[in-house]
């Protein structure tokens, strides 16, 4: 077990799901069918109430939820009494529940404004916004394209939306008030996203895949933003499908975990100082839940890696050391979903999976230079990640990726980095 230094969460230990950093244990909440009621327990890593849905059927998504809160779907507002979930229609796909009400994703959350937002918009003042470009990289997923797209437009808060199709078989078409690149082969998200990033001419980026989801508070965000000077990147929350099927609403736990240990389970709009950053450093690397300066980008010459898969650990590593001001917001700003079965390529497990240690390695080379809480805050990430890669990975591809690790974490000892991790899986 990998101990923790000031500025590494602890490693996992027996019983806790493996390859997480800083996972909590899961704490359910209790739903008393006899009232109807959820009971949240209390969950000292999160600091604050975590409510789990009742464990029948497919939740489904209200725009109710637990006010200053993870809102949950179909929540009261009231913290202690919480309605079950409603569920629409066994097979409708309509989007609807049986009352009518919308259950799309783009309708999860409540509108948590401030009383200072309140008074401001009933004066009738229009707020600020960000000038912020959205980046989407496509591969054979129209359907879910069509729908970001039309959310994007819809909500109005970006100047440019920017779609690179990676070489779909199947030519993604020119749509209204989009900017549409297309590769002639089939090189991955980091090469989309890069070439995305070439065309953007607004001070700020936001990069999404076609499958995610726009949430409401994502407006009061860029609100915040437009009048924070400065800033070279934000980032925020974001829900995950994979924690909705358990009826939890937010982000994994060993997200979490992270974020209350900086302190920042109710970060609203927190400038972030450097004991903060080594931690947020080690959540999971996603490039969905960040809002990045582009003239900070350029100047850094901050690219995504073009490989199969981890194109975006570098990225995250980047943005994260070397910005001048981040900040971080508890906003749910994104909702992401996890696609299950290996025929969707972040769930591969042959030999795609053993491009990890290039980007584990470029990280190390480039953080070598600087201080040991970043040598300490990679050490634990790494160790995270390298033993969540080996579950399950292919017979055949495990000899050679246990010589990449051994070789991997022998060159972290010689650059100086401090040893995160057991001899042995």
């Amino acid at each position: 077990m990998v101990q923790r230094s000031r500025a590494a969460v602890s490693f996992h230990g027996a019983g806790d799901r493996p390859g997480r950093l800083g996972r909590a244990p899961y704490r359910p909440a209790t739903f008393r069918e006899d009232v109807g009621t959820v009971a949240p327990r209390r969950d000292p890593a999160r600091g604050q109430c975590g409510v789990a849905a009742p464990r029948t059927g497919d939740p489904q998504l209200h725009r109710r939820g637990l006010s200053g809160q993870f809102p949950v779907p179909g929540a009261s507002p009231h913290p202690r009494r919480c309605r079950p979930l409603r569920h629409a229609r066994a097979g409708s796909g309509s989007g609807f529940s049986e009352t009518g009400r919308s259950t799309r994703a783009c309708d999860l959350l409540p509108d948590r404004r401030g009383d200072g937002d309140r008074v401001r918009h009933a004066e009738g003042s229009k707020p600020v916004r960000l000038d912020l470009a959205l980046v989407i990289p496509v591969h054979d997923d129209l359907p879910g394209l069509t729908r970001l797209v039309g959310e994007a437009r819809q909500n109005g808060l970006f100047r440019q939306i920017i779609v690179v199709d990676d070489a779909s078989p199947l030519p993604v078409p020119a749509m209204e008030g989009v900017t549409l690149c297309r590769l002639p082969d089939n090189r991955g998200a980091g090469a989309a996203r890069n070439a995305g990033l070439d065309l953007v001419d607004c001070t700020h980026v936001l990069f999404l895949d076609a499958d995610d989801t726009l949430l409401p508070e994502l407006s009061r965000l860029t609100e915040h933003l437009a009048e924070t000077p400065n800033f070279d990147l934000c980032q925020f929350k974001y829900a995950q499908s994979s924690e909705l099927r358990h009826g939890h609403w937010g982000q994994p736990d060993y997200d979490e975990a992270v974020w209350a240990e900086a302190g920042l389970s109710l970060a609203r709009h927190k400038v972030l100082s450097p004991a903060q950053r080594h931690l947020i450093a080690q959540t999971a690397n996603y490039p969905w839940n960040k809002i990045c300066r582009t003239e900070f980008l350029r100047a850094e010459g901050i690219r995504f890696m073009e490989i199969p898969l981890h194109n975006d650990l570098a990225f995250h590593w980047r943005v994260l050391s070397r910005a001048k001001t981040v900040i971080a917001s508890d906003r749910i700003c994104t909702y992401h979903r996890v696609h299950t079965g290996r025929a969707h390529l972040t769930n591969r497990r042959g030999h795609e999976r053993l491009c990890v240690f290039d980007a584990l390695d470029t990280v190390r080379r480039e953080l070598a230079p600087l201080d040991p809480d970043w040598h300490a805050a990679f050490a634990a990430f790494a160790s995270g990640l390298v033993t969540w890669a080996r579950q399950g990975l292919d017979e055949a591809s495990l000899d050679q990726f246990d010589r990449l690790s051994d070789q991997f974490f022998e060159n972290m000892k010689e650059t100086g980095f401090p040893p995160a991790r057991s001899d042995k899986f």
